[in-house]
């Protein structure tokens, strides 16, 4: 939080000293980071306030940011235009709005959000309010119509978002007792997944609900192809150079039964030697400690100068 806010005053300085202000459009970032914070800390309504004030951003006229005003001209000097600063602001505004309502479990916000008048504007981020919608009825135990939802929606979904509405859709099935079903959409997603080139997958936002559908398939074993569909995984993993999802396609592989000796070994010495073993343990960076506060000291003299 320290960082932020001295980050933000760091630029309204040079805004007003070099008269430059459009520099003041740089403190969206640390704005939002604030916003993610205060998520964090579990003060939600202020969180929301921070990423609705990023939302309301425009072009036509003065924007209010925290205590400050951008004018619509310093945004084209920073080399924003009236469209990109839109869909900024409402990517900004419906994901972390989203991850900071379901984060504190605020269903019943999240299906207001998901059905609200503005909702209609969101065109291009429809289909997260969508699965959002699925989720949050899913955590209020109301199955039956997250199932509804996700066959509405399916109907007209691109193929992507079809994909993921079929694992929210497996998911409520297990939650049903409908194991048997369940297992049936999980086998073929499984199978479509498998037909997309490695090239393809290794990409995060791919990836994730790939691990998502392994773990479903794990619950639900026996799914054919799901060992198959890890390694996948895994070679994708070492593709992207991604330590975390390395880690978690092997322990995948582990609770599933079906990995090896050597890749048990290798799962043991990533856990006991990398610096995401370190982080997750709480051992905290390899240097000093007295070297870190000296740095954080220099950034935060140099912010506040």
């Amino acid at each position: 939080m320290e960082i932020c806010l001295a980050q933000i005053h760091w630029l309204r300085t040079l805004a007003s000293r070099y008269r430059k202000p459009h520099l003041l459009t740089l403190t969206l970032q640390p704005w939002i980071n604030i916003g993610r914070l205060y998520a964090k800390q579990g003060r939600v309504d202020d969180a929301l306030r921070h990423f609705a004030e990023i939302r309301a951003c425009t072009t036509d006229g003065p924007s209010n940011v925290g205590d400050w005003v951008i004018e619509p001209h310093q945004w084209a000097r920073s080399g924003w235009t009236a469209k990109g600063l839109r869909q900024f602001g409402r990517s900004v505004w419906v994901t972390d709005s989203l991850r900071t309502l379901f984060g504190a479990g605020r269903y019943d916000a999240v299906l207001s959000m998901a059905s609200s008048d503005t909702a209609v504007e969101l065109a291009s981020f429809a289909y997260m309010l969508q699965e959002a919608e699925v989720v949050a009825l899913a955590c209020l135990g109301r199955l039956t119509k997250a199932l509804d939802r996700t066959r509405r929606y399916e109907i007209r979904a691109p193929a992507w978002e079809r994909l993921i509405l079929q694992l929210r859709r497996a998911e409520c099935l297990f939650a049903c007792g409908e194991h048997e079903i369940a297992r049936s959409v999980v086998g073929r997603l499984i199978a479509v997944c498998r037909q997309i080139s490695i090239n393809s997958k290794a990409k995060l936002a791919f990836l994730l609900p790939i691990q998502h559908l392994l773990r479903l398939a794990i619950l639900l074993d026996p799914v054919p192809a799901w060992p198959e569909l890890a390694e996948d995984l895994y070679a994708a993993a070492l593709r992207l150079d991604d330590e975390v999802l390395r880690v978690e396609a092997l322990q995948l592989t582990v609770a599933g039964g079906v990995a090896g000796a050597e890749r048990i070994q290798e799962l043991n010495h990533l856990l006991e030697t990398t610096a995401y073993a370190q982080l997750r343990n709480g051992a905290g960076p390899s240097a000093e400690s007295s070297e870190i506060d000296l740095l954080f000291g220099d950034m935060m003299a140099a912010l506040s100068a």
